[in-house]
């Protein structure tokens, strides 16, 4: 199984639906948006409106999320209920609810989002869950077996290297296995009514995944990449010499471990003041040069494969950096991209014919949506129901990122 994010399966199942759980993750592939440094924290998938593949970050890399829990943002007052689908209410509660676990499992505060954005996003989430309604609704009667369900979150276990991590990523967003277990499985059951649906799909020629790569090969061209791990010792903005010199010699002691063969990994969990270090073990990814500060790029660039460096002064403190891996710039080769762009090209036609199925089900649907579309938004329904079924009543060190100064995310090449 792909890489799989705990926020993408608490959120909306739909998501899941339409594109599936499993998802691959190339060891080597990079598309235009990677090369030029992914700036996404959320779950990123497949679609139709992107020309090339796009790959999502490890699930220790999205899993540093904000300690604080925040609530819905209450910028308009909510209707209750907030949408009716073939006479089934959405709650105003269950609609708070899960959009305020959305901006808790991406780490997003209130405050992080203007207010004249809200109406917008609470339209369109809205239409979000209309359809994860819909074919909720309609998969009532699909049966997933306790021994599917196992399956699955065996995968998953897979993936975070224990179960207590997983349940330890799970408790971040208040979450048990048992919950868990019960998401997952709904949305089993929708993936595999979309499956039934859809039927047998066109399989994916030889000739097709070729001129894919032809027509893209400049999308496949990787600079030169480095994976690295550090250890923060966060120095604030303004310390006084005094302070900065200190927090240099805990650094410089910390280093020394590191080069007497201390094992990096649990001595970022122990010292590493950047909050992802405890899910990623000071493990930052492959990155080029440009996705870091200069004085970190410089000091990764420069070092020798397996080597320590001396602690490193960047804006956000003293860092110790350990490199593990060097990746010179190249084209990647067909024969490492091929498996990649058959699986995009699969779930494109799967995304297609799942798009057809949506609009069946809500051409015949019966749906009240009671927040408004904003008037200067842009915003169209990605499916239309019929007109006479459509109620609407209103009617780590990265530049930017001043937690950890780690980008959100180096893709593995």
């Amino acid at each position: 199984m792909g890489k799989f994010f705990i926020s993408f399966i608490c959120l909306l199942s739909v998501a899941v639906s339409l594109g599936g759980c499993k998802k691959k993750e190339p060891a080597e592939t990079k598309t235009q948006s990677i090369r030029e440094g992914i700036q996404a924290t959320s779950e990123q998938n497949f679609t139709q409106s992107s020309p090339t593949p796009q790959y999502s970050n490890t699930p220790q890399q999205q899993a540093s999320i904000a300690e604080n829990q925040p609530q819905a943002p209450k910028t308009i007052d909510l209707p209750d209920p907030v949408a009716v689908v073939n006479g089934v209410a959405i709650s105003r509660a269950e609609f708070e609810k899960l959009l305020a676990e959305v901006f808790q499992s991406m780490g997003i505060q209130q405050n992080m989002l203007p207010a004249e954005q809200m109406p917008l996003l609470y339209r369109q989430f809205a239409e979000d869950l209309v359809i994860d309604k819909l074919i909720d609704l309609a998969s009532a009667n699909v049966t997933v077996t306790p021994e599917e369900v196992d399956k699955e979150v065996a995968d998953i276990v897979e993936q975070y290297g224990s179960q207590e991590r997983l349940v330890e990523e799970l408790k971040a967003t208040n979450q048990t296995l048992d919950d868990f277990k019960k998401r997952l499985t709904k949305i089993l059951r929708q993936r595999k009514f979309m499956s039934q649906q859809a039927g047998k799909l066109e399989e994916v020629s030889e000739s097709e995944i070729r001129s894919f790569y032809e027509k893209n090969k400049s999308e496949f061209e990787q600079p030169e990449v480095v994976r690295a791990s550090h250890i923060l010792i966060r120095v604030d903005e303004g310390a006084d010499e005094a302070t900065v010199e200190a927090k240099k010699k805990q650094a410089e002691e910390i280093a020394q471990k590191a080069k007497a063969g201390e094992d990096f990994g649990k001595l970022a969990e122990q010292y590493s003041e950047d909050p992802s270090a405890k899910h990623n073990a000071g493990d930052l990814n492959y990155f080029p040069r440009e996705r870091m500060v200069p004085q970190f790029s410089e000091a990764a660039f420069s070092q020798e494969v397996n080597t320590v460096s001396d602690p490193v002064r960047t804006p956000f403190g003293w860092h110790i950096i350990k490199v593990t891996d060097k990746k010179p710039a190249q084209t990647l080769p067909y024969e490492q991209v091929r498996n990649d762009i058959a699986e995009y090209l699969k779930e494109s036609r799967t995304q297609q014919a799942n798009n057809r199925i949506i609009q069946k089900l809500r051409s015949e649907a019966d749906i009240q949506i009671f927040i408004p579309i904003p008037s200067d938004s842009s915003l169209v329904e990605t499916v239309e129901p019929k007109e006479d079924a459509k109620k609407d009543e209103t009617n780590q060190p990265q530049k930017q990122d001043q937690e950890s100064g780690v980008k959100p995310d180096a893709n593995a090449p």
